[in-house]
Order: structure tokens, then C-alpha cells, then sequence
């Protein structure tokens, strides 16, 4: 249960690193040097029975989010490629987002996901 919301998480993440925080971007607004550029600083998700789950973030001179920390201490480091993004938790497991013209064509893991007697692959695909 606890591998499955920590791949819950390091999805989550790497959507937020994707997804802007506007809507709408005003293509004639200015940057403003003492914003944080709209970055998502820390998270917390309460999970109802399985407790609270928070999550800080460390960005890369790019603003691209390169590490997420647990208030445990557990890591997942974040690379950016022209084709995908990988997250590579303090395990060694793998979850990654592949990209074609930008845009997010599926996402999961390495290896099989086992959870209540059920085994699965973890990808998705998105069109």
C-alpha cells in the first residue's frame, strides 16, 4: 500500500511540474523578478485512514522541479529529457512521463505494482 501512494505521489508531482498554475497566460504580461514564478513550495494531502502525507520541493536553475523530500526524509529526483521525465525514488524504482511535442503520451513505473492479492503493470496512456 505505502509503494502504491508513493507512485500516487511522484505522478502527482510530475503532472505539477507539467500543468501551469494560470489558465489563461497573458502573452503581453510582464515576468515579475520577485515572484516565485508560480512554484508549488510544499504539499500536504490528508489520505483520510492512511494519515496525512507531505511533500517539499527543491526546483533546478530552470524552475523545473528537481527533487520532492517526504516529511520522512524519503527523495525522488526528478530529470528532464527532450522525451520524458523520471523520477527516481531513494529505492532505485523508476516512474516516468513520456513526452512527444511536449505533451504527456503515458506514464507509469517499473516493474509490477502488487496490492491485495492483485498484480499489476503501472502505465497509462494518454491521448
Amino acid at each position: 500500500m505505502h509503494k502504491t501512494i508513493k507512485y500516487v505521489m511522484v505522478a502527482f508531482v510530475a503532472i505539477i511540474s507539467i500543468a501551469s498554475c494560470k489558465k489563461e497566460i497573458n502573452g503581453n504580461a510582464k515576468f515579475d523578478p520577485n515572484g516565485n514564478g508560480c512554484k508549488l513550495a510544499s504539499l500536504k494531502a490528508d489520505l483520510d485512514i492512511l494519515g496525512t502525507y507531505a511533500l517539499a520541493f527543491t526546483y533546478d536553475a530552470s524552475g523545473r522541479i528537481s527533487k520532492a523530500t517526504t516529511t520522512d526524509g524519503q527523495t525522488s529526483n526528478y530529470v528532464y529529457m527532450a522525451n520524458k521525465i523520471t523520477a527516481t525514488d531513494g529505492d532505485g524504482n523508476v516512474s516516468e512521463i513520456v513526452l512527444e511535442n511536449g505533451r504527456a503520451i503515458s506514464s507509469g513505473s517499473d516493474g509490477v505494482i502488487s496490492g491485495g492479492g492483485v498484480s499489476y503493470s503501472y502505465t497509462r496512456k494518454y491521448s
